[in-house]
Parts: structure tokens; C-alpha cells; sequence
């Protein structure tokens, strides 16, 4: 009787296991389906679709088809996900056939997928108010050329839709003709968009007939939106009919990979031309008019002071805000220009360097009340090699090729062409033996030159604060401040050390 129960248990399960791969075996072919079955997509923008319910490993072929290769481009990107490009408007039908393995034998299942485009809905460009611009240069009639790095080029676009100029690399250029009509000194701004990256703000500048060269920073912003602004370019220009104004990618914010070169210059529009010291306001939005009268009883109010460095100068670790713009801020009409760009060096290597980017890009008759320095830390980071003191104060007598060299240069070009007092300035302490080297040998360049120096490294007030709470409030990373370190932590420093060199120059 037992053997019997044990037979009659047997059989039936193995009875139940048939059934139940019958059954799974046909479910398994039903419940193979697509993650969507109608997709909408944008002419120009893809969408994932994925195969469910299967793996990988049991898929031996896939076939995909298009009903209308003019409107939807279809491939894979592994065996159980493709993806469908919108190519113009209109709908088709994506057919996918899947070769899928199934217990001994091979299982043919089609999937449909409904693709419908529809044409993409042009954002319109927030353009700036130039009507009361004597004159309006188009960006329409701009003659582009071509620029590069390493002989790699690029041509850069005039997008008609949007009526911009868009791929603008390093050197590449957009000349604008003045019109008829116009014949008088003007000052020069142009239409800039945001940009994805920003690493400093000389983006842009203008050469006047191929000769005149000017290079004001703009405060371009980070963003996606098709947002222009208003910026200056140049002060004080004549201009008549028939001149040109060049507008030029400037070194340093274009990248080569490969044998190809992609820039994080922003899109620029329109140049418009204003009387000579008329107030325009500058910026987004509508732009910020700043009309301040100086305060005479502050040292620093109404002044003009250059800022020569690279991104703590710039102000990378709070979104291009430093103590810079912090200063302008604080005191009455006073401007502040940083001639900053993230990376660079003091060493003269390149033309994005320090030494390099004082003679190109800062006008030998501008005004300057007071020059600062940064004491660069990628000078340390790229172990740049430090050099000696000069023993005489000639230009000729300096090696701008090591970093004590680059940092006499700066000082001698900067007396003999501004005749206006030098300040250099450290970092707050981290840790690296080559900027504690640069420290040291910029002590020895104080001294002989007899230059003005806010040397944080050196402040045990402010090292007092390293490794607490409120340091990592103030410091973005070991090297660069964020907004509330600059404001609340940097700035005072500054404006007690530049009052004082201000007071006695």
C-alpha cells in the first residue's frame, strides 16, 4: 500500500511539473512586452525604450525596423534596450524582433512601438532693450572666421532662429560694419548669453579696424536659459561709417580633444553703440545701472582696481562672486576688474598665463588706482619650477618662465606701465610644501620691491580657524572660498591691507 502511495505521489507531480512548464512556457512568450507602447518625442531628441520580463542572456538576435526612416532613426544599445530618434513630424511604426531562447528551442516575438515627432517649439531669446542705442550693429550681418588651438579650427554660426552667433572658439571672430549715419565717440557693448561653464570673465574682447584692442571682463553668468545680457567692451571709441569692430574668442576657454576643439565661450548677439560716459545698465534682466558718487571719506570708494589671478580671484567656489566683487559692493564707485581665468599660472608658458594675459589684455592707458596679484596655487599643483630673485630690476633681467621671474615681470610692466602700487596676495594655509615655497620666495620679492602684500598664508588669526566647523562654512575645498568665506572671512582682510597701501601711496 505505501509502495502504491509513492507511485501515485510521483506520477502526479510529474504530471503538475508538465503542466506547469506548459503553462510557463506560453506566459513566459505573452508577458515579453516593451516598456511603452506609443512614445512622443521632439524632432532632434531620443527616447530609451527597454525590452521586460526577459534577460539578456536569453535573447539571441534583435531585429529593429523603422516604418519611416525620414522620421524615426531606431537603434540598439544592448539587447534588451534601443533608443528612437525624432528626425522630422510625423509618426511611424518600430517593429522589434526578438530571437529568444526558450527551454531547447528558439522563439520568434515581435513587439510594436508607435513613435510620434512633433516639431520642437523654439524657445524665443531674451534680448536686450537697444533703442536707445545711437546705433545697433546686427549679429546678422556679422562676417564670421574662423579660430582654433593647435591648428584645429572651427567656424562659428549665425543661427538664424534665434539670430545669434553660437561656436565661438578661441580667436574666432565676428566683425561688425558701423553703419551710415554714425560718426562720433561712443562707448562699445555687446549682447552675451549665458553659459554652461564659467571660468572666468574676459571671455570676449574687440579689436577697432584690426588695430585697437580691448578687453573689459563681463560678469557672464551660468545658465541654460536663452537669456542675453548687456556688457561693455570699450570705452572712448571713435567710430564712423564703414569702421569695424571685431569681436574675438579669448584663450583659455576653449577645450581640444582629439581632433576636435568645443568652447564654453556663450552665444553673442547684437553690438550697440552708446554715447561716451553715458550710463547703460550692464548685466541680465534688464541689467544693474550703477550711478554712485564717491564717499570721500573712504579710502577705497571710486576707485579702479584691477585683480590679475586665476579662480579664487575669480571666485569658483561661489558662482564668480569673490572679494572683489565684494569690495565694489561695499564701497561707493568703486570697480573692480578681474582679470581672472580658472587654471592658469603666473609661469609664462602660454598665452592664458598671467604675464601673458597682463600685456594682451589690459590696456597700457588704462587708469588704475591699485594692482593686485594672486599668488597662484596652480603654479604649486603643476610644480612649476620657483626660480631665484633677480639681481637687478630690469624687465630684461627676469625669467617669467619660473614662477619668482613671472611674479618680477608682473611688477616692473605693472610700475613702469600703470606707475600705480603693486599688491600681492596668498591663500589661507593647506597643505603643500610648493606653495609654502612660493610664500616664501614672494617674502623676498616684497622686500626688494617694497610692494603691498595681504598675505592670509601667513595670519594665524585666520589659521586659527582651519580644521573647525566654521572653516568648512568658509571654504569650498582647501584652496577656494565660498561666498560666506569671501564676504565674511577674506574680504576684511583686504579692505584693512589695501586702505593702508592706498593711504600711503
Amino acid at each position: 500500500m505505501g509502495k502504491r502511495k509513492i507511485i501515485t505521489k510521483t506520477v502526479m507531480f510529474l504530471v503538475i511539473m508538465a503542466l506547469s512548464i506548459g503553462v510557463s512556457n506560453k506566459a513566459y512568450a505573452k508577458t515579453v512586452k516593451l516598456s511603452k507602447k506609443t512614445v512622443k518625442i521632439t524632432v532632434g531628441s531620443t527616447k530609451k525604450i527597454s525590452v521586460k520580463n526577459v534577460s539578456a542572456k536569453k535573447i539571441k538576435k534583435v531585429k529593429l525596423q523603422s516604418s519611416a526612416k525620414k522620421i524615426v532613426k531606431v537603434s540598439k544599445i544592448s539587447k534588451t534596450r534601443f533608443k528612437v530618434k525624432g528626425l522630422k513630424k510625423g509618426s511611424a511604426k518600430v517593429t522589434v524582433t526578438l530571437k529568444i531562447k526558450q527551454d531547447k528551442k528558439v522563439v520568434t516575438k515581435k513587439l510594436k512601438l508607435t513613435v510620434k515627432v512633433k516639431k520642437k517649439e523654439e524657445t524665443p531669446v531674451k534680448r536686450v532693450d537697444d533703442s536707445k542705442a545711437v546705433a545697433v550693429l546686427k549679429a546678422s550681418a556679422a562676417k564670421l572666421s574662423r579660430g582654433g588651438e593647435k591648428e584645429i579650427y572651427k567656424m562659428p554660426v549665425y543661427d538664424s532662429s534665434m539670430d545669434v552667433i553660437t561656436d565661438m572658439v578661441t580667436d574666432a571672430g565676428a566683425t561688425y560694419t558701423v553703419p551710415s549715419g554714425v560718426n562720433g565717440t561712443f562707448d562699445v557693448y555687446l549682447e552675451i548669453g549665458k553659459a554652461g561653464y564659467v571660468a572666468g570673465e574676459t571671455m570676449y574682447s574687440i579689436t577697432v579696424n584690426g588695430k585697437e584692442h580691448y578687453c573689459i571682463p563681463a560678469a557672464v553668468k551660468k545658465g541654460f536659459d536663452l537669456s542675453m545680457g548687456r556688457f561693455l567692451m570699450g570705452r572712448n571709441i571713435t567710430l564712423k561709417r564703414g569702421d569695424t569692430v571685431k569681436v574675438i574668442g579669448n584663450i583659455g576657454f576653449s577645450k581640444i580633444s582629439g581632433k576636435r576643439i568645443t568652447s564654453n565661450l556663450p552665444m553673442i548677439g547684437n553690438l550697440s553703440l552708446y554715447p561716451a560716459g553715458e550710463k547703460v545698465p550692464v548685466g541680465y534682466d534688464g541689467g544693474v545701472l550703477k550711478n554712485e558718487k564717491t564717499d570721500a571719506s573712504d579710502v577705497l570708494s571710486g576707485k579702479t582696481i584691477v585683480w590679475l589671478g586665476s579662480s579664487v580671484t575669480y571666485g569658483y567656489g561661489s558662482d564668480g562672486y569673490s572679494m572683489a566683487d565684494e569690495i565694489s559692493r561695499r564701497h561707493k564707485n568703486t570697480t573692480c576688474y578681474k582679470y581672472a581665468i580658472s587654471g592658469t599660472t603666473l609661469v609664462n608658458e602660454d598665452g592664458t598665463s598671467y604675464v601673458a594675459r597682463m600685456k594682451h589684455d589690459i590696456r597700457p592707458d588704462m587708469k588704475i588706482d591699485l594692482f593686485v596679484v594672486q599668488l597662484s596655487t596652480n603654479d604649486a599643483s603643476q610644480n612649476k619650477e620657483l626660480g631665484t630673485l633677480a639681481s637687478g630690476m630690469d624687465l630684461a633681467a627676469f625669467n617669467d618662465k619660473t614662477v619668482m621671474g613671472a611674479m618680477e615681470t608682473i611688477i616692473a610692466y605693472a610700475k613702469d606701465t600703470w606707475n600705480c602700487p603693486v599688491v600681492f596676495y596668498t591663500g589661507t594655509k593647506y597643505e603643500s610644501v610648493p606653495y609654502e615655497k612660493m610664500v616664501q620666495g614672494l617674502y623676498q620679492i616684497v622686500n626688494k620691491w617694497k610692494i603691498g602684500l595681504v598675505d592670509l598664508w601667513g595670519d594665524d588669526q585666520m589659521s586659527s580657524v582651519l580644521g573647525t566647523a566654521q572653516y568648512k562654512t568658509y571654504m569650498k575645498d582647501s584652496i577656494h572660498p565660498t561666498k560666506t568665506g569671501y564676504v565674511s572671512w577674506w574680504t576684511p582682510k583686504f579692505e584693512k591691507k589695501l586702505a593702508e597701501i592706498l593711504k600711503n601711496a
